[in-house]
């Protein structure tokens, strides 16, 4: 667990991280690095600059990085689809989730989705759809719910959490409610992240790294 020394309350519990590098071109913006800091100064690489993605691409292994990361998390919680109370994910597009939530067998009912209200909020939308759905009162204590999230590398993360309301260890609502900010945004940071190795994953076969 991080963020947390003592028992009982709500829990994010080990963190699941993956990647693929085979798929770092289906979202990047190849300028404005080390080997393309700035545009020609005539203009004549400005495509270099703006945001690249492919769509087939990014829909195919989103999908795919998406249902494996709730996959191990329910092997390594030891938990069947029906123990899930929510899931809630990188708020990507409703096609991606209703494609995930078939693959793995859990309702989309149960997929908190915020698209409609904020759309894709990039690194935010785990967090924001998570505090939108604890001020909503959807939660009940005890709900098991997985967290998971794709962002450009291609890079995965997925982790569950128990909840509960009121209290956290003793703090008050607010620093308890805050501290659920912080673990769903590091979760989705993680994923968001092209360049999350050094330590935290173990390059896997393939160019494909695995990490928990």
């Amino acid at each position: 667990a991080i963020l947390t020394d003592g028992a009982g309350g709500h829990r994010l519990h080990r963190l699941g991280l993956a990647g693929d590098a085979d798929q770092f071109e289906a979202i990047q913006r190849p300028g404005g690095g080390a080997l393309k800091p700035v545009p020609d100064p005539a203009g004549k690489d400005l495509e270099h600059f703006y945001l690249q993605m492919d769509g087939a691409a990014v829909f195919k292994h989103a999908v795919v990085g998406f249902a494996e990361e709730i996959e191990k998390t329910l092997a390594r919680e030891n938990l069947k689809p029906e123990d899930i109370a929510w899931i809630v994910p990188h708020q990507a597009n409703e096609r991606i989730l209703k494609a995930v939530s078939r693959r793995v067998g859990i309702p989309y009912d149960k997929f908190v989705v915020t698209i409609g209200k904020y759309g894709n909020t990039s690194a935010a939308s785990v967090s924001m759809a998570l505090g939108w759905a604890a001020e909503e009162g959807i939660f009940n204590d005890g709900d098991r719910i997985i967290f998971c999230s794709v962002g450009a590398g291609l890079t995965f993360a997925g982790a569950l959490r128990f909840f509960a309301s009121g209290s956290l260890d003793g703090q008050p609502r607010a620093e308890a409610v805050l501290r659920r900010y912080v673990e769903a945004a590091l979760l989705t940071a993680f994923a968001q992240s092209p360049a999350f190795d050094g330590g935290l994953v173990d390059r896997g076969p393939g160019g494909r790294h695995q990490g928990a």
